[in-house]
């Protein structure tokens, strides 16, 4: 029956998340969409100050740039960051899905597109079941306060790319740099930057912890600015931005910059985009397909997880870990 159960969830996964994937694809002229009819209605459109972090630290800084013109170029890079985490590590994504059809969901791990999809979906829903507790006791998590659509948008889109430069890059990055580079190999230096594991061997026990560390550390301080920062984000924002901080440190380490960048542009372009559009739509209808195919994916997810730690305690099912 276990195994019955088993091959259904790894099917209505499979549906969920290449499902998911084509919302993903159509965020992206959606999302042009939505901030070319803002521009159009005649929305302010310069931006006179971005944040940039570093190590963890917010520094604004003054400039005079069109808002639409930092989108596109911000959408080429996006778009450039997703045909990476499609072609790595192992195989595309059609292979991928083939992988997951015939030797298990643990095979998602095979494509880094599809891990970072996968890893968003339980993480999302565990971040609202969150807040929802935390509202039960009277605890506020705040929101992001609105001012010019346009420009709301634009930052929304900019915040991944220096939100990750400030508090994984530098933080996690830039120390597990150190150690190859105190040995004089620049190249290693280089590609732990971009992806810490691709110098360490995460089976090492002591890099294990080191690196385990600075991704907690890292995750600590990114809760920490969204309440110190202000913005809107009130006390109750710490512990959901902390569980995220801590995924997007292990994206980081494992699969690169690029991954942890791609995971923080689903929680604010790809939500952005669909939400704008709802709203200059007037329909909620495309909303709330969105919401139902990410959280029915996070279901399936956490059911995964829950089926893997049966099969493993009732039947020690050690290859469970694979199914």
């Amino acid at each position: 029956m276990l195994k019955i159960i088993q091959f259904c969830v790894k099917i209505v996964f499979l549906a969920q998340l290449i499902i998911f994937l084509l919302l993903f694809t159509l965020s992206f002229p959606l999302g042009v969409y939505v901030a070319l009819t803002f521009f159009g209605s005649g929305s302010e459109h310069t931006l006179q100050t971005i944040p940039f972090f570093i190590f963890g630290l917010a520094l604004p800084i003054k400039v005079q740039v069109d808002a639409l013109t930092l989108l596109f170029y911000l959408i080429a890079l996006y778009l450039f960051f997703v045909y990476i985490a499609a072609k790595s590590p192992l195989e595309n994504p059609i292979q991928a899905f083939r992988s997951i059809y015939h030797k298990g969901i643990i095979f998602v791990q095979t494509n880094t597109l599809a891990t970072v999809c996968t890893v968003f979906a339980p993480l999302l829903l565990v971040n609202v079941v969150l807040e929802y507790v935390q509202t039960i006791f009277g605890v506020s998590t705040g929101s992001l306060p609105r001012g010019e659509p346009l420009l709301d948008f634009v930052l929304l889109t900019y915040a991944p790319l220096s939100e990750e430069f400030g508090f994984r890059l530098t933080l996690i990055g830039f120390a597990a740099s150190l150690i190859p580079l105190y040995y004089g190999d620049f190249k290693s230096a280089l590609y732990s930057l971009w992806r810490p594991s691709a110098y360490f061997s995460y089976r090492n026990l002591r890099v294990k912890s080191l690196l385990n560390s600075l991704i907690v550390f890292s995750a600590f301080m990114f809760s920490s600015a969204h309440v110190i920062y202000g913005g809107g984000w009130e006390f109750g924002k710490i512990i959901p931005s902390f569980v995220a901080g801590l995924c997007l440190g292990w994206l980081y380490v494992r699969w690169g910059f690029h991954a942890a960048v791609l995971l923080h542009l689903l929680f604010n372009y790809f939500a952005g985009s669909f939400d704008y559009f709802a709203e200059l739509v007037a329909s909620s209808s495309i909303l709330d397909f969105v919401s139902f195919t990410v959280y029915s994916l996070g279901v399936i997810v956490l059911i995964w997880l829950a089926l893997k730690v049966l099969s493993i305690r009732l039947i020690g099912d050690k290859e469970g870990l694979n199914w």
